[in-house]
């Protein structure tokens, strides 16, 4: 175990409604896995650091590794809405490993989706990726953020569903099964749906996206 503490290698898969780790070393593969909290970049990076820093320590917990071994480590995380060169410099100095790459999480959702494989690839969750991998030219479309981009993402399908809800209340849209179910979830007030946008990340808004399932507008 002493080798293995000394070459371990930390993935990370964070968004908006979770973030996953793996641990392990080259000789031994992946040794443990935990899943944590969201870990989206953008809507809150301290949030975002905290729950990856736990969910890191619950697979070394699994793995049986020591926190210790981190000092010698290596890591890569995927963050959503880790896109500026200060979010990545801010992150990477919360981490205890010997060497950290941060990344928005289109790399690493393209690095495990293509496996060095040519494909094509629709990721669609609390955001939306588009992309391919051919002749060796890697390009994808989208997964900027809810604010400016997403388009088709569980979060722009909740956002556009509440503000639909509250053409609705004005008069300037026809309610259908799936406007006056979600109306309800808010007790048919609209000051309560415009209370949870205010402080609505992208996974909350993701969160209301099976409603759908509900009824079509």
């Amino acid at each position: 175990m002493d080798e293995l503490q000394s070459n371990v290698i930390i993935g990370v898969d964070g968004g908006g409604t979770g973030c996953r780790v793996a641990i392990g070393t080259v000789e031994a593969g992946v040794l443990a896995q935990a899943e944590g909290g969201r870990a989206n970049v953008t809507t809150d990076i301290d949030c975002a650091i905290t729950n990856v820093i736990a969910a890191i320590d619950a697979a070394a917990k699994n793995a049986g590794i020591a926190p210790s071994a981190f000092a010698s480590g290596t890591a890569h995380l995927g963050l959503a809405g880790a896109i500026t060169a200060t979010q990545r410099s801010r992150i990477a100095g919360a981490l205890p490993f010997a060497q950290v790459t941060v990344t928005d999480d289109r790399a690493t959702t393209l690095a495990g989706a293509f496996a060095g494989q040519e494909g094509y690839l629709l990721a669609v969750g609390t955001c939306t990726i588009v992309a391919t991998n051919k002749g060796g030219a890697v390009r994808s479309v989208g997964g900027w953020g809810l604010q400016i981009s997403d388009q088709g993402s569980g979060a722009w399908l909740g956002r556009a569903a509440l503000e639909h809800v509250l053409l609705c209340y004005d008069g300037l849209a026809e309610w259908s099964e799936l406007s006056v179910t979600l109306f309800a979830q808010y007790g048919n007030d609209p000051s309560a749906v415009v209370g949870f946008a205010t402080t609505a990340t992208p996974g909350d808004y993701g969160t209301l996206a099976p409603c759908g399932h509900c009824g079509r507008d």
